[in-house]
Order: structure tokens, then sequence, then C-alpha cells
């Protein structure tokens, strides 16, 4: 599956997006402070969703 990503701090905003074009789905986290564990986050939600069988073909 392909997926489209972002990841990074813009103008004090942590943010990031993942675009996976094959199911048309979006995933987006904006946060206004630092955010602790912020990888962690991002990992366990998108085990979820591949827990949820989101990804699959």
């Amino acid at each position: 599956m392909d997926m489209i990503y972002l990841t990074g701090e813009v103008s004090g905003f942590n943010s990031f997006y993942f675009y996976f074009p094959g199911k048309d789905g979006l995933f987006v986290g904006l946060y206004n402070k630092p955010l602790k564990n912020y990888s962690k986050l991002m990992n366990e939600t998108l085990d979820m969703c591949n827990d949820l069988n989101w990804f699959e073909e």
C-alpha cells in the first residue's frame, strides 16, 4: 500500500499526516504544544488501523 506522509514542526505546531491513496484515507495529528511520546502515538494508531485491517487491498 502506498503512503504519503509528513512529520515535522511548523510555526510552533507539531503535526503529522499520513495519506493512503489506495484507500482514500487521511490520518492527521495537529498539536499546539510539544507532545511527549509523539512517535509512540503515531505508531500505536497505525498499528490499530492495521489490526482492524484498514490497509488490506
